[in-house]
C-alpha cells in the first residue's frame, strides 16, 4: 500500500479528526516558533555586536518582575478557556472581563512599584524602563482570552502570522534600528513593547471582545478554579525561571548578569523553541482526550522520543563547540560566557523533556501535583543560587543543572502515575536521541581538531563548517541508523507526512520505512 493511498483511505474521510488537527497544530506552532527563533537569532547576533552586556543586563533586571504581571493579570483565563470541555458564550465573556480588569490593575501596580524595584536592585535606570514594559504586558494580558480561543481551536496558523509579524517589526526591526542610532538599552525596550502591542491589537481584531462583559457567578467559579491553579503554577514557574537572575542581579553586577542572560537564552533555545512549542500545541490536543489514558501515554512517549531526537544533538553540539557558538554568533566581547553556556546547555536536556510533562498534567487537571513540584524546584534554585553566587555565575549554572534533574525525574513520575507507563518505557523513548547526539559529537570533535591544527578558520567560519557537518550527520543518522538504535519514531514521522512529498521520494521512503 502506498503512502498516498493510506492517507486518502484513513485521513481524508475524517477531515476534522483529532489526529489531523493535532498534527496541523504541531506543524504550525513549530513553524511559528522556528520563525521567531530565526528572527530572534539574527536580531540577537546583530544586537550583541551593537550593544553591551550591561544593556542586556538592565533589560533582564526590568523583566524579572514585570513578567509577573503577565502571569497574574489574566488570572489563568487563557489555559482555562483551552482546557474546559464545555465552553459557553458566557464563559468567554466572563474570561474577557477578568482579563481586561486584571491587565489594567497589574499595569497600574507596576507603574507604582517601578521605583521600589529599582531600589531593590540598586539600579535607578530600571525605574524608567518598568512602566514602559508594563504597558505592553498589560495589553497582552487583556487579550489572553482571545489567544486562548485560537489555541482551543488549534488555530496555530493564525498565531503564526500574528507572532511572526510582531517579531519582525518589533524585536527585529525596531530594536536593530534604534541600536544603530545609539539608543542603547531603550532599543531593546522599544522593540519588546512594539512587539507586544502588535500581538495585542491583532488578537483583538481576530477574536474581538464579546459583549456584554459580565461577572456570572457560576462561570466565574468554574473558570477561576482551574485558572487560578494555572496562574499559581505559572507564577511559581516564572520565579523559578528568574530567581537565578534575581540573585545574580542583587549580589553581582549588570555585566555578569548580561553574560549569564545571553548564555541562558542561547543555551535554552532548543528547549524554548522546540519543547515548549510542542507542549503548547499538545495541551489543547491532550485536553480533548483527557479521559483516554492509553492514548495520552502513547502520545506523550512518542513526543518525548521525537523531542530527544531533535534537541539532544543540538545540545551536545553546544557543549562540544561552546566557544565557537558564543564567539561566532555573539562576538569576541562575549567569550567570557563560554563556560556558563556549556553548563546551561547541559541542563537543557532535562528541561526539554520535563516541559512536555506539564501539558499532560494540565490537560488532565493535575495542576496541584505540578505546583508542589514547582515549589521544590524554586526552592532548590533560590537557595542554591544564594549559597553559591559568591563563586560566580558558573556555580549558579550548576545549581540550575541539579534543580533541572530533580524536575525531570519528578515530572516523569507524575505523568507515569497519570497515564500509566514504566520508567523503562520513559528512558527507552529518549535513547534514540542520546544515540544520535553521541554520533554528532563523534563527528564534531575531529572537525574541531582539524580546524585548530590545520585550517585555523575564524570562529564564524568554523561555526558554519560545524553546523553544516552536524546537520548532514543528523540527517544521515536519522535516515540510515538501524531501528534498534533509533526506534520507530523516524518511520512514524514519515508515515504522517510522506504523502505530501513528490512521488519519487515517496517510493524511496516506502522502501526505507515500509508500512507495518
Amino acid at each position: 500500500m502506498s503512502w498516498r493511498r493510506l492517507h486518502l483511505r484513513i485521513i481524508v474521510p475524517e477531515a476534522a479528526s483529532h489526529k489531523r488537527r493535532t498534527l496541523s497544530g504541531v506543524i504550525w506552532n513549530l513553524l511559528r516558533v522556528l520563525g521567531q527563533t530565526l528572527l530572534g537569532l539574527v536580531s540577537g547576533i546583530v544586537l550583541a555586536r551593537l550593544l553591551s552586556p550591561e544593556d542586556f543586563g538592565l533589560l533582564a533586571l526590568a523583566l524579572v518582575f514585570i513578567g509577573i504581571a503577565e502571569m497574574i493579570s489574566s488570572v489563568g483565563m487563557e489555559p482555562a478557556i483551552v482546557q474546559r470541555r464545555d465552553l459557553s458564550g458566557t464563559h468567554i465573556r466572563v474570561a474577557m472581563t477578568m482579563s481586561l480588569i486584571g491587565g489594567a490593575l497589574l499595569t497600574l501596580l507596576f507603574w507604582a512599584l517601578a521605583h521600589p524595584i529599582s531600589v531593590f536592585f540598586k539600579e535607578p535606570r530600571i525605574a524608567e524602563i518598568i512602566p514602559v514594559l508594563a504597558f505592553g504586558i498589560g495589553l497582552t494580558a487583556a487579550t489572553a482570552t482571545s489567544r486562548g480561543l485560537l489555541i482551543r481551536r488549534m488555530d496555530f496558523r493564525t498565531l503564526f502570522k500574528i507572532d511572526l509579524t510582531a517579531s519582525l517589526v518589533g524585536t527585529t526591526g525596531i530594536s536593530i534600528t534604534m541600536a544603530m542610532l545609539g539608543y542603547g538599552v531603550w532599543s531593546l525596550v522599544a522593540g519588546t513593547v512594539v512587539s507586544l502591542v502588535i500581538q495585542g491589537v491583532a488578537l483583538a481584531i481576530v477574536e474581538p471582545l464579546r459583549f456584554p462583559l459580565c461577572f456570572s457567578r457560576q462561570e466565574v467559579k468554574e473558570l477561576i478554579g482551574y485558572g487560578g491553579e494555572m496562574s499559581l503554577n505559572e507564577i511559581i514557574n516564572y520565579f523559578a525561571r528568574n530567581v537565578d537572575y534575581v540573585v545574580i542581579g542583587r549580589y553581582l553586577e549588570a555585566v555578569p548578569l548580561g553574560l549569564y542572560s545571553r548564555a541562558y537564552n542561547l543555551a535554552g533555545m532548543p528547549v524554548n523553541k522546540i519543547a515548549i512549542s510542542l507542549s503548547g500545541a499538545l495541551f489543547p490536543s491532550y485536553s480533548e482526550v483527557q479521559n483516554d489514558r492509553e492514548k495520552l501515554a502513547r502520545g506523550y512517549l512518542r513526543t518525548i522520543s521525537a523531542t530527544a531526537l531533535v534537541t539532544f544533538p543540538i545540545l551536545i553540539g553546544f557543549i562540544v563547540c561552546a566557544e565557537l557558538v558564543v564567539v561566532g554568533l555573539l562576538g569576541e566581547r562575549w567569550r567570557a560566557a563560554t563556560t556558563i553556556f556549556q553548563i546551561l546547555a547541559f541542563s537543557g536536556g532535562f528541561k526539554a523533556i520535563y516541559h512536555l510533562a506539564g501539558a499532560v498534567a494540565q490537560a488532565t487537571n493535575n495542576v496541584r501535583a505540578e505546583i508542589w513540584r514547582q515549589c521544590i524546584y524554586l526552592a532548590l534554585l533560590g537557595l542554591g543560587a544564594f549559597l553559591f553566587v559568591g563563586y560566580g555565575i558558573e556555580a549558579v549554572g550548576w545549581v540550575v543543572v541539579a534543580a533541572s534533574l530533580w524536575m525531570y525525574l519528578s515530572m516523569a513520575q507524575l505523568v507515569g502515575r497519570i497515564v500509566g507507563f514504566t520508567w523503562g518505557e520513559f528512558f527507552r523513548a529518549q535513547f534514540p536521541g542520546i544515540v544520535l547526539a553521541m554520533v554528532v559529537a563523534l563527528v564534531e570533535l575531529p572537525v574541531l581538531w582539524i580546524n585548530s591544527n590545520y585550517l585555523h578558520w575564524s570562529e564564524p567560519l568554523a561555526l558554519f563548517l560545524v553546523v553544516v557537518v552536524s546537520g548532514l550527520t543528523c540527517l544521515l543518522g536519522f535516515v540510515y541508523l538501524p531501528e534498534n538504535l533509533l526506534g520507530t519514531t523516524p518511520a512514524w514521522i514519515f508515515q504522517q507526512f510522506a504523502y505530501k512529498l513528490p512521488r519519487s521520494v515517496q517510493v524511496w521512503i516506502e522502501k526505507r520505512f515500509p508500512l507495518e
